[in-house]
This record gives C-alpha cells, sequence and structure tokens, in this order.
C-alpha cells in the first residue's frame, strides 16, 4: 500500500515497484484507488463503493493467479482482509511539505 497526500510521487513509486517487480518475473497487480471512485454524482457511501470495487477487481486478478497487489491513493483504503488477500501486507505513507504541495497548480484536499 502506498499512500499519501495528492503529488507526492505514489503514482511514480508505484510505477517504480511495478517495474522492479517485472525485471524480477514477479506476478503482480498496480490498482490506483483513483480509479475505483470516479463517479458523479459522488454517493454518500463512497468508501464502500471503492472497497466493493477494489474487492471485484482483486478477486479477478487473484483468480488468474496474481499473489502481489501494488495498491495505490491517496484516501483510506480497504485493509487487505476485505479484499480477500489474506496475505502480509506492508504499508508506505510518503510525506510531503505542505508549503510545496499548495504551491502546485492544482489545489490539495
Amino acid at each position: 500500500v502506498i499512500s499519501g497526500p495528492a503529488g507526492v510521487g505514489k503514482s511514480t513509486t508505484a510505477l517504480e515497484v511495478s517495474h522492479q517487480l517485472q525485471a524480477a518475473d514477479a506476478d503482480h497487480v498496480l490498482i490506483d484507488t483513483d480509479e475505483l471512485e470516479r463517479i458523479y454524482p459522488v454517493p454518500d457511501d463512497l468508501s464502500d463503493v471503492t472497497e466493493r470495487n477494489l474487492a471485484a477487481m482483486w478477486g479477478t486478478f487473484a483468480a488468474r493467479g496474481a499473489r502481489r497487489l501494488i495498491l495505490v491513493g491517496s484516501i483510506s483504503i480497504a485493509s487487505p482482509s476485505s479484499t480477500g488477500s489474506g496475505g502480509r501486507s506492508r504499508t508506505r505513507r510518503l510525506p510531503a511539505v505542505v508549503s510545496l504541495l499548495r504551491a502546485r497548480p492544482w489545489p490539495i484536499a
């Protein structure tokens, strides 16, 4: 799990981890939670929608033999047990200096 505020390099880090796993010929899946919650109008239970989408995607990939999940997002994301992975998990939160985030051309939450 790679999490942190917008603009700290979560996606870049996740892509690098994916490239390293590919180089080692290690099966894996990379899921960005931003893509799991693109719905309008935004429902009151968005976190539930996101978690259900994640569980469905992971179930599909796991059925194809995937054993590793790189999960990246700026939100509070589901626990590995709720997605049915049942395995070990490691979480990395990428820190950022607030003044640098505010200086970016896009707003932060």
